[in-house]
């Protein structure tokens, strides 16, 4: 597929919320500066989110009242429901504890995570939104079409048991290979498309970024294959693919991208930023053998001063 840019408005801001009222209003600011339009519910907010390609869910951000348990801290509870309300999606969760975010946001999409954490288990790294799908009118035949009426995905921290550092996160998970014979890790993940819900807790179908690897079984044994490279060394730069199944007990199959992001072949730190082609991206994603999730920045977005809208090209 081609590279999918939104052409904004994007943001990109930095925020050290120390209560939930505090994260949620950031995180509404932060909506409405990228174009969704705000309800307010018990709680927070509903916000209806409208992608570039006109596909439309409605996000909620809450303070439900959630804690991983008595000593850890509350939580601001961010959710996807379809817009007739049939489908809802999994609550996932952010802890609000002074701790500085960063938060890469676009028209029908957003990334939040804990700065210069990996796995956070009360909930610190979340992903998701509306992607872009393969629509007739925008891929011109080159590849085949999908009749998208409604759609989303997203992925959170999962904490196993309560245990300090067991977790799973999409800094370290939402890029996979692709074999089956693997132990999906990615518990706290899910993906909409029309009226099939891929839910959490499945191992066979669930979402993924498909990796671009030289094996077909990359984790196993212990001598992993090299990432694919350019013959020079160079690092291989490519579309973010989503992939998952049509239900839980289905295999992944390609089905949308991730809006504004390349991912490079080369294994590369969280909150990495670095310039290609000219333009200014961070890595989402920490440390995958072969390859990071680089998200497109645009200037900075100041909560104080307005919003500084990106038009990519």
């Amino acid at each position: 597929m081609p590279i999918a840019y939104s052409g904004g408005p994007n943001v990109y801001t930095l925020v050290s919320p120390s209560s939930r009222s505090a994260l949620i209003a950031t995180l509404a600011g932060v909506k409405t500066a990228v174009g969704a339009g705000v309800t307010s519910v018990t709680g927070g907010y509903k916000f209806r989110v409208t992608s570039p390609q006109g596909l439309l869910v409605d996000q909620y951000i809450r303070d439900l009242g959630h804690s991983l348990g008595p000593s850890y801290g509350p939580t601001v509870t961010l959710q996807f429901v379809t817009t007739d309300g049939l489908i809802s999606g999994v609550e996932q969760e952010l802890v609000c504890d002074g701790r500085q975010y960063q938060i890469v946001s676009g028209p029908s999409q957003d990334f939040i995570s804990l700065v210069g954490v990996e796995v956070e288990n009360q909930g610190g790294t979340y992903c998701g939104g509306i992607p872009f799908f393969p629509l007739a009118s925008s891929c011109s035949g080159e590849i085949p079409a999908l009749a998208a009426a409604q759609g989303f995905w997203s992925m959170g921290d999962f904490n196993l048991g309560g245990v300090i550092h067991i977790g799973t996160t999409p800094r370290t998970t939402l890029i996979m290979g692709t074999d089956p014979l693997t132990t999906d890790p990615r518990t706290n993940c899910e993906a909409l498309f029309n009226s099939n819900y891929c839910a959490p807790l499945n191992p066979v179908g669930s979402l993924r970024i498909a990796a671009l690897v030289p094996a077909p079984y990359i984790f196993d044994g212990f001598n992993l294959p090299s990432p694919v490279l350019w013959f020079n060394g160079d690092q291989m730069r490519y579309e973010p693919a989503l992939v998952w199944g049509d239900t839980n007990a289905t295999l992944p199959n390609l089905k949308a991208q991730i809006w504004d992001a390349l991912i490079f072949s080369k294994k590369d730190a969280m909150d990495h930023q670095q310039v290609y082609a000219g333009e200014n991206y961070i890595s989402f994603t920490n440390n995958y053998q072969y390859g990071s999730l680089n998200l497109l920045l645009p200037p900075t977005f100041d909560l104080n001063g307005g919003n500084y809208s990106f038009i990519a090209t």
